[in-house]
């Protein structure tokens, strides 16, 4: 593994789990919860995430492009969110899924 890419805030919280006080993320949601073949929820993709220190991320730039249009990303980056890249001594790979990946941190200390 290389690095991941994730879309998240300053909280390291992802745009599908962040306090939306605009509401335009959840527009986001309901359009992508409306598309499953562009954007399958792991579930979806037969994986059940297990507890709550497993994200998602993408593990090339290509496929988080391919998930965020240029437009939702320009939403997303004026309600604070950001690409952060995570390289392979941050995180471990918990499975690789047909359009992300999910991970978890490595444990520090």
């Amino acid at each position: 593994m290389e690095s991941l890419y994730r879309v998240q805030n300053e909280q390291g919280i992802g745009p599908y789990w962040a306090e939306d006080k605009s509401g335009r993320i959840q527009d986001l949601l309901y359009a992508h919860n409306n598309s499953a073949e562009i954007h399958p929820d792991p579930g979806q993709d037969g994986y059940s995430i297990r507890d709550d220190n497993e994200f998602c991320a993408f593990s090339t730039m290509e496929q988080l492009n391919d998930w965020f249009t240029p437009d939702e990303f320009a939403m997303l980056q004026e309600e604070d969110f950001e690409i952060i890249e995570l390289g392979p001594d941050q995180v471990e790979i918990v499975v690789e899924l047909s359009k992300q990946t999910i991970f978890k941190y490595k444990e520090t200390g």
